[in-house]
């Protein structure tokens, strides 16, 4: 990610997870780790869409015009794929057509999808309804990293 902040909250949470693949000690450990991964991936993801749709409107618009789309777009919690898409709508239909095709195309969409989906249940406690595993949870961020990436290269194109 060329977004620093971004990037730095994505470092700090690859950090942990691969700490937690070198000493995690039983299945129920585990569990519970892909849960707080799951909701750690959520926070990227909700500063994903401020950071990089901000950084983008900053190097398209005037300074007051791209401060008021990023003080709106730090509103924006839990965004699942649609969210990202309706965002890149309002710069460019064409634009997020690229992005819903690539997203789906690799099945990036699902993964970002996934964890917001898990986050809901895991943070209005109902943990009991989330199988999420650590595996899951991992593979899931792994994916939605792949996902930013492709917004990210889109909206610098």
């Amino acid at each position: 990610m060329n977004s620093q902040p971004l990037s730095s909250q994505i470092d700090r949470l690859d950090h942990l997870v691969q700490n937690v693949k070198e000493k995690a000690a039983d299945e129920y450990e585990l569990s519970s780790w892909g849960k707080y991964i799951c909701v750690l991936a959520s926070g990227v993801l909700e500063n994903a869409v401020k950071n990089l749709y901000s950084e983008y409107a900053s190097r398209q618009a005037s300074k007051p015009i791209a401060s008021f789309i990023e003080t709106h777009l730090g509103k924006i919690r839990s965004p699942n794929t649609d969210v990202f898409l309706v965002v890149a709508t309002a710069f460019s239909g064409r634009l997020s057509m690229e992005i819903k095709k690539e997203l789906e195309d690799k099945g990036y969409d699902e993964a970002i999808d996934s964890i917001i989906r898990n986050r809901h249940l895991i943070v209005h406690g109902k943990e009991k309804d989330c199988a999420i595993s650590f595996v899951q949870a991992v593979q899931y961020y792994e994916n939605a990293k792949k996902g930013l990436a492709i917004i990210e290269t889109k909206l610098r194109a």
